[in-house]
């Protein structure tokens, strides 16, 4: 695609489930090559940074760690002081991925930063969050599992 309007941004977050792994790859360097010209928008900045944190999600869910830095170098350079939403998310990806890569043995960033977002008053998405490391750790959980 040549431009990445709200359209094009609703397609692609829609599908992500439904697309293979290439696809998914392809099309998200495709989106963050070629953003950059609406970022100026707040309503689209928001969309692009949770497009970006849900490619992320999506392939930690499918095992697809490599790729990871990438998409989350993106949307770290996208970011500002008023974007917590986003930073708190993107905190706590870096810690998981962390600890799913074996960089680091310990689950408490993830947990501090789940406890940082339910003290702040959030607690759908320390909800989510708590959800999404829960599935995380049950799913990498059974490659570490030795017969």
């Amino acid at each position: 695609m040549d431009q990445w309007t709200e359209y094009e941004l609703y397609l692609f977050g829609n599908t992500m489930s439904i697309l293979s792994n290439d696809d998914l790859i392809f099309l998200g360097k495709a989106f963050a090559e070629r953003d950059e010209f609406y970022l100026v928008l707040p309503q689209h900045k928001k969309a692009a940074q949770l497009t970006f944190i849900n490619i992320i999600l999506t392939l930690i869910e499918r095992k697809q760690l490599y790729y990871t830095k990438y998409f989350l170098n993106k949307l770290e350079s996208m970011i500002n002081y008023q974007d917590i939403f986003t930073v708190i998310f993107l905190t706590f990806l870096k810690d998981t991925l962390a600890y799913l890569k074996g960089e680091s043995d310990d689950v408490m960033p993830m947990r501090d930063c789940i406890e940082m977002v339910e003290k702040l008053g959030n607690s759908t998405m320390a909800k989510l969050l708590e959800t999404h490391l829960e599935t995380f750790l049950d799913l990498y959980k059974k490659d570490w599992e030795f017969p």
